[in-house]
């Protein structure tokens, strides 16, 4: 951001709230771990997902 804007002055909110948005359009609205499985499902990757109470505590996946 300081190469680009190099007169804005700037403070850690703003840099914090720019990484912000710039996860949000990676992930397309998905959090981190959605957006994984998501890359797995997309690709065709066998996987198996270990949930308890509504929460992943495992994820294993093979190349084969």
């Amino acid at each position: 951001m300081r190469i680009k804007y190099p007169d804005q002055l700037w403070n850690r909110k703003d840099i914090e709230n720019e990484g912000i948005c710039v996860c949000d359009e990676a992930f397309e609205g998905y959090m981190p771990t959605q957006a994984f499985i998501r890359i797995f499902r997309e690709h065709g990757i066998k996987h198996f997902i270990r949930q308890a109470d509504g929460y992943i505590i495992g994820f294993i996946w093979t190349y084969l």
